[in-house]
């Protein structure tokens, strides 16, 4: 399986290569690269890669995997959690990045599926289920020691898959800049020298209230060392959610929609979306860690 998902993807991948020619160079040839033969040998290139990584992932682990998990730690499992999480971030950032500059035309729906800056696409739901994912182990670890910090950390995160989908912060901006109570009519509005969203004067406040009680509660459910990943995992989030957003704001309003097709632009979607994700991972591996870890102690175990 391994060796003929790799005879295939490079095949698939050779056939591509003519679209690197000129016409009068490649001659009939470049009919195999016209759409839509092109996009079909991108797709199946894409999946026979993915075949071979997955078949080489089994042979490597799959018959010693649940040996592996009866003797691992609960911090050996939280890190492989943590490390499968953020291969699936890589693999999107990368469809995201090959694709971005593509035409409706070369592409179609596969464009719009990894964009990072829409709901409902690939990104925007694998955010949403590890989000989910978070609320549901912080809900696991609040019904084994009962510390309103979990139960408080499944609301948020549960808000926060959510969020990823719809769009609420969004939608509070826009109801915000219609009232007309503030702003000048624009997308974004003036704090100092720099432009922000609107939505930022909502949930800025809230989130330094909500840090804080966070922050105290969370001393009195973790040790020193889960508290300290807990705050990397909010300081990354917040980078992403609230720093990159004002770093494109401030691009939206020089260059207007220009700057969401730009490299400049992209790039800020990118860290933008990554550091969101990636802050979330990282609470999922403290989240996970906990709950093993006082799972073992229940049962007995060292």
């Amino acid at each position: 399986m391994f060796l003929l998902s790799i005879t295939a993807g490079v095949v698939l991948h050779l056939l591509q290569l003519p679209s690197l020619l000129p016409q009068r160079e490649a001659g009939t040839i470049m009919l195999l690269a016209a759409w839509p033969q092109r996009f079909y040998f991108w797709t199946f290139e894409a999946l026979a890669w993915l075949l071979a990584g997955t078949a080489l992932a089994l042979n490597l682990f799959s018959p010693n995997l649940p040996a592996w998990y009866e003797g691992a730690t609960p911090t050996q499992r939280a890190r492989a959690l943590g490390t499968a999480l953020v291969l699936v971030q890589l693999l999107l950032g990368l469809g995201f990045w090959l694709t971005r500059d593509k035409g409706a035309d070369q592409l179609r729906w596969l464009r719009a599926a990894f964009w990072m800056g829409g709901e409902f696409r690939i990104p925007a739901i694998f955010a949403s289920l590890q989000l989910w994912f978070a609320a549901w182990l912080s809900f696991q670890c609040y019904r084994l020691d009962r510390a309103i910090f979990w139960f408080a950390s499944a609301l948020v995160c549960t808000y926060l898959g959510f969020d990823e989908l719809l769009s609420f912060h969004e939608a509070v901006g826009v109801l915000l800049k219609g009232s007309t109570l503030i702003g000048d009519g624009e997308n974004t509005l003036s704090v100092g020298p720099v432009r922000t969203y609107f939505w930022p004067l909502v949930f800025l406040p809230l989130l330094l209230v909500m840090s804080a009680w966070f922050l105290v509660a969370a001393r009195r459910a973790v040790g020193p060392r889960a508290l300290w990943q807990l705050v990397l995992a909010g300081l990354v989030f917040a980078t992403g959610a609230l720093g990159f957003e004002i770093v494109e704001a401030n691009g939206a309003a020089r260059l207007g929609e220009a700057w969401f097709n730009s490299t400049p632009g992209q790039v800020v979607l990118l860290a933008e979306e990554s550091f969101e994700t990636l802050g979330v991972t990282l609470a999922v591996v403290v989240f996970a860690r906990h709950r093993w870890q006082t799972l073992a102690v229940s049962r007995g175990v060292d």
